[in-house]
């Protein structure tokens, strides 16, 4: 089963990696012309959103779940239905 909350996670890290990979090539190389680790930063932080876009969906209507926060969600919005947490069993 999918599940929204671990890919959740896996989009922050994949963001905010991709945000410090950016940011300590800004710092260390400067800015002017921008150095090739600044674009595979800010790339990965680009991939980090598209894969919160796509993979943090309710696993039951398939509709996008509040990708703000950190929290995990334990009931879809939309559909009401019960979203299986990391340690449950797929039913």
């Amino acid at each position: 089963m999918n599940h929204p909350n671990r890919n959740r996670i896996i989009s922050y890290l994949l963001m905010i990696s991709g945000i410090a990979i950016a940011g300590i090539s800004a710092i260390i190389r400067g800015v002017e012309p921008l150095h090739t680790m600044f674009y595979i930063g800010a790339a990965l932080a680009v991939i980090g959103i598209i894969y919160g876009l796509v993979s943090v969906r309710c696993p039951y209507c398939k509709r996008l779940l509040h990708l703000r926060g950190i929290m995990p969600e334990k009931v879809c919005p939309y559909c009401g239905k019960t979203i299986a947490q990391e340690g449950e069993a797929d039913l």
